[in-house]
Formats: C-alpha cells, structure tokens, sequence
C-alpha cells in the first residue's frame, strides 16, 4: 500500500461549495479517491474545522447532518491533538515561516505518515521536512497512484 494523503479542511468544505463547481468536482474527485484507496487522513482539528464550517454555510447543514459527514472521517484515522503535534508545528512554523493553522496541518499530517499533503493553502510542490504539498485543483488524483 502506499503512503496516506493528508486532506486540509479546505478541500473537503469545497465537496460542499455549488457555488464554484470545477473546484467542487476536483475536490470530489480526489475525495473519492482516497475513500476507494483508503489513504485520506485528516485531523481532528481539521474536523473540527470542516464541522464549523458546514454547520456556517448559507445555507448550513443540519447539525445532526453535519455531525454525521464528519464521523464518516473519522475512518481516515485523525491524529489528535498532543505535545508532539505543538512541537512539530513550532519546528515547522519556525523553518518555513508558516502560519500556525498551516504549522499544524503540515505537523498532523507528517505524524500521519503521509508524503502528501493536499491542500491550496500551501504553496504547490512545497516540500516540508519530506511531506510534499499538491494542489488539488492543478493535479489529478491519478499522479499520485490513485484511481
């Protein structure tokens, strides 16, 4: 099997975003994708976010609904917040000049054990001590060897 995928909570709230259906499609592409290969991972914080933002929507989900989207997540293995997930992120923050959102995201998926990270928050093609930034709306699911 090959490396797992992390998601950053963006590209999964734009599964849900009618409002610009390209990105919609090629984020529900990728998502697809990682279900079928079952190498999605994501943390809990980037499932905390996903809920805020599905339940602020206009119009927002149902909590109940959203609720159930983001346990459908919880098979992709979340890291969990913890003293190695703060020192990673300071480690990354402090040699990539990152955000703090952005430190914890790239931390998460590197204890994850991921190569890539999936996210347009980053710049595209960004390496982060080894953890490898694709955009999802430039690349197709099928560079990275999934179907």
């Amino acid at each position: 099997m090959s490396a797992p995928v992390f998601v950053d909570a963006h590209v999964l709230v734009t599964c849900w975003d009618a409002g610009r259906p390209r990105r919609q499609a090629a984020a529900a592409r990728w998502e697809a994708a990682l279900w079928r290969s079952r190498r999605g991972r994501v943390s809990a914080a980037v499932l905390n976010e996903l809920f805020l933002t599905l339940t602020g929507l206009d119009p927002g989900l149902p909590v109940a609904e959203a609720r159930a989207q983001v346990r459908d997540y919880w098979r992709w293995r979340p890291v969990t917040a913890s003293l190695e997930l703060v020192e990673r992120a300071w480690s990354l923050q402090a040699r990539y000049a990152l955000d703090h959102r952005q430190a914890q995201v790239a931390a998460a998926a590197l204890i994850a054990g991921c190569e890539h990270l999936l996210s347009d928050d980053f710049r595209d093609g960004q390496d982060l001590f080894g953890l490898v930034v694709v955009d999802p709306y430039a690349h197709a699911p099928e560079e990275l060897g999934l179907s």
